[in-house]
């Protein structure tokens, strides 16, 4: 109803046609996973195939909780393919609940069939059916399996809660104190913020690698229950913090002196080359103050600009005094209709230097931050190469020369990345 009064949204007879139409179009891979793991669930469970590889949990786990967890982990995924949710609860707890609570595994009921069904649920995104990630990339016109991917990874920590519980039946007020509950949620949380920071990479800022394996073994830690493991997890995950923050704080502090302002869509101007720093200081068009930090980058205006400090370009003064701009408004991506945040880019934003015509990348409805110049050795380096690859905006032969980038080279790629979800982006 909303849309009825704006006449751009305004939804007419010809958006619903061609809604429909893109709807009935994406359906067709979900149909087609649908059809292929319901044939897989059925036989499974109609030839008692299912009741067979469960019994053998038991003794192919010896007894040990964390073995029974994971082998059940796995009967739950590949009996949850494309299953309905209510009919999902039903399969787990008519085939997987009771192995768990067999006396030689111990877990207890409610527990035990919260697990199972939430990893029948956690099928959804799970490769290689993950029917919820087939129609999610049929809405963003993406790969299903690397979409697929991609949301496992992001939801790690829904492959971690069920095995809290499954070890700290407390959380579900079994047996348990609320100072007991209150303990195990608060280091409950703490662990999955640790492995999901580590497998992120990023606290305060990019993390090291030695820093990324420290969190994620104390976010684990933490998961384990009992008071040392609870007190080493939070010593770890702690330490990676403190070590975050005070280094994030450090350069911004350095920064600071420097003179240099926080730029949203470019955050490190200094390391990216669009500002340099001269010893002996220089005078601003613009303002006429002696600076010792200068922009380096384009400048597209009708005077000839030699120097500009950090203060006018973050102010605006240096755009509107010389009615100029530091990235060509035509050379942006599409998608983003807040024009102060046009605004933002080419009149208070630190452009950078292209082999070419600088372009600059936009996602989630903003223009992203400018992060540096990379090859493919820095994309593979990061670990954001698969990111890199899984747009749209790429066609087959465009990809492999992504692949085939070097920094400094004939093939050059700029890196950005989304302020919002995080994605990676590059312009080649």
């Amino acid at each position: 109803l909303v849309g009825l009064f704006n006449a751009d949204n305004r939804i007419t007879p010809g958006k619903i046609i061609d809604a429909l139409e893109a709807g009935g179009k994406g359906t067709i891979t979900v149909a087609s996973a649908c059809t292929m793991a319901g044939i897989v669930a059925g036989c499974i469970t109609s030839t008692g195939l299912a009741s067979k590889l469960l019994r053998a949990i038991v003794s192919a786990s010896g007894g040990v909780m964390i073995v029974a967890l994971l082998l059940t982990m796995v009967c739950c995924i590949v009996l949850g393919m494309g299953v309905p949710t209510t009919a999902t609860y039903c399969i787990m707890a008519a085939t997987c609940a009771p192995i768990l609570m067999s006396p030689d595994i111990g877990v207890e009921m409610l527990a035990a069939h919260f697990f199972v069904f939430y990893f029948g649920i956690v099928a959804d995104i799970t490769p290689p059916v993950a029917l919820a990630a087939y129609a999610g990339a049929a809405i963003a016109k993406a790969g299903p399996m690397k979409t697929a991917f991609n949301a496992s990874r992001l939801a790690i920590a829904a492959f971690i809660v069920p095995y809290i519980i499954a070890m700290n039946p407390a959380m579900l007020f079994i047996n348990t104190t609320i100072p007991e509950v209150v303990m195990i949620t608060i280091s409950s949380i703490i662990g999955i913020f640790g492995v999901a920071a580590g497998l992120s990479g990023f606290v305060f800022r990019d993390m090291k690698w030695w820093e990324r394996i420290l969190c994620i073994v104390g976010g684990l830690t933490l998961l384990v229950p009992g008071s040392l493991t609870d007190l080493i997890g939070l010593v770890l995950v702690g330490a990676v913090c403190v070590l975050g923050y005070q280094a994030a704080k450090k350069e911004k502090e350095m920064l600071a002196e420097l003179g240099i302002p926080t730029f949203k869509y470019h955050p490190n101007p200094l390391n990216t080359g669009a500002f340099e720093i001269s010893k002996e200081g220089v005078t601003c068009d613009c303002c006429g103050k002696t600076t010792e930090i200068y922009y380096e980058a384009p400048f597209y205006a009708v005077e000839d600009i030699d120097y500009l400090c950090p203060a006018c370009i973050a102010s605006g003064k240096a755009a509107e005094k010389f009615d100029g701009s530091f990235q060509d408004d035509y050379s942006v991506d599409d998608g983003v209709e807040d024009a102060e945040k046009l605004d933002e880019l080419i009149h208070h934003t630190p452009g950078y230097c292209g082999w070419q015509q600088e372009y600059w990348r936009a996602h989630c409805g903003d223009y992203c931050a400018y992060l540096g110049r990379v090859g493919a050795m820095e994309l593979q380096t990061l670990d954001v190469m698969d990111e890199v690859l899984d747009d749209p905006m790429w066609d087959d032969e465009q990809k492999e020369m992504i692949q085939e980038s070097v920094n400094g080279g004939h093939l050059q790629c700029y890196l950005f990345q989304c302020l919002h979800c995080g994605k990676h982006l590059v312009w080649m």
